[in-house]
């Protein structure tokens, strides 16, 4: 299993200003082109992949923010990770 390493941030407060880490989030980010590509991310996120600049998606699960025309990233909770990665392996057989 991927070994991930999350940011060691405390509490932090300087200038009046208070920095935490509210919630560890997964960043994975994706490419793709055809409409086989569409449809096996959509089904393995149950989301449609934002398909205009500057736009998101989102889910009870899953955020997904446009980044180019071929290109998204995905990110979510700590905790749902083992299950998008094992779908994500199954469906695209890697």
């Amino acid at each position: 299993m991927l070994d991930i390493l999350h940011p060691n941030i405390s509490n932090i407060n300087k200038n009046n200003i208070d920095i935490n880490l509210s919630e560890e989030k997964i960043k994975i980010n994706i490419r793709g082109k055809n409409k086989e590509f569409f449809t096996k991310v959509g089904k393995i996120l149950s989301i449609i992949l934002p398909s205009e600049s500057n736009t998101s998606s989102s889910n009870e699960n899953y955020d997904v923010l446009w980044l180019s025309p071929d290109e998204w990233m995905i990110y979510f909770d700590e905790n749902k990770n083992q299950i998008f990665l094992i779908n994500f392996i199954k469906i695209f057989r890697l």
